[in-house]
């Protein structure tokens, strides 16, 4: 059978089986699922091995797919990582349940399905150790999303006195509660407490629109700016490879700024040893001339 004639029966069954009436509902969505599937089959067979490796395509010479040019992709909004202080400015701006989302989540790098899915008796609030042990996605709880997503994280102290303070105010307390529930005790919605709380709050300080990603990313640059090595830093944000951590990484300016200062005063110790630096560089006139 020819490629064409693979689309034109699979097709042709799919819509003599929708109108054959003879058949139930259920063996009438079965075939449908099994024809898609083939289609979809076929069609990976041919994208595969025939149209991306021959010369011909459906009688057209040369293949129309080849010496095409893909533009660069560019990302819709430019990745960016918090400072300390804008993250005490945006902190500042929410309001408590918000606010401790946020903090726990610029501490830790949760990804945002395991800060929803968070629950009380995961939480020692003693010892701040937080364990991750699941994700929530629409509805449906599972596992993380690698192996290595199941681990430990540490609360900083300064952090769990503000989960404390919204445990003390929470009506849902229970250690099978979620740490962020709804009023219905369901998982919370992430994107909803960003819409509501987290842009306006943005908005209102000049910021570009944070997200999770934004915050988890936070939590990688301020780990690489202290130092922290990097296979420590990959367990704490759940990775499964060490090299996936510099996909966070993002140049931030204050960095930059520290690791000039930092330049600027090595070369200042040296002042003892072979005088004010400036004496060895040419003035300006001389430069020109």
């Amino acid at each position: 059978m020819t490629k064409r004639g693979i689309f034109q029966c699979d097709l042709f069954v799919a819509g003599k089986h929708k109108n054959d009436e003879s058949n139930s509902q259920q063996n009438y969505v079965q075939h449908e699922a099994m024809t898609v599937a083939r289609s979809a089959g076929t069609i990976n067979q041919l994208l595969t091995h025939d149209v991306l490796a021959n010369d011909t395509w459906f009688g057209l010479k040369p293949n129309p797919a080849h010496g095409v040019v893909i533009g660069k992709i560019k990302p819709v909004r430019q990745k960016w990582a918090l400072t300390p202080a804008q993250a005490c400015a945006l902190l500042a701006q929410l309001k408590l349940k918000a606010r401790t989302m946020v903090a726990v989540d610029l501490t830790t790098g949760l990804r945002r399905g395991e800060l929803e899915a968070l629950q009380w008796e995961h939480l020692n609030d003693k010892t701040g150790e937080l364990r991750i042990e699941q994700h929530h996605y629409r509805g449906h709880l599972d596992e993380p999303k690698t192996e290595a997503g199941k681990r430990m994280a540490i609360i900083p102290a300064e952090v769990i006195a503000l989960v404390r303070e919204w445990k003390r105010v929470s009506k849902r307390t229970k250690p099978s509660d979620f740490i962020f529930a709804t009023r219905k005790g369901k998982p919370p919605s992430g994107n909803l407490i960003l819409r509501r709380h987290v842009y306006p709050a943005c908005e209102a300080l000049g910021f570009p629109r944070a997200s999770w990603l934004t915050f988890r990313r936070t939590f990688d640059n301020w780990l690489h700016k202290n130092g922290i090595p990097a296979k420590d830093i990959a367990e704490m944000m759940g990775h499964a490879e060490v090299k996936m951590q510099f996909v966070y990484t993002v140049g931030m300016d204050e960095n930059k700024r520290i690791a000039a200062d930092r330049l600027g005063k090595e070369l200042g110790g040296l002042e003892n040893k072979l005088g004010r630096i400036g004496q060895f560089l040419p003035v300006a006139s001389n430069r020109v001339n």
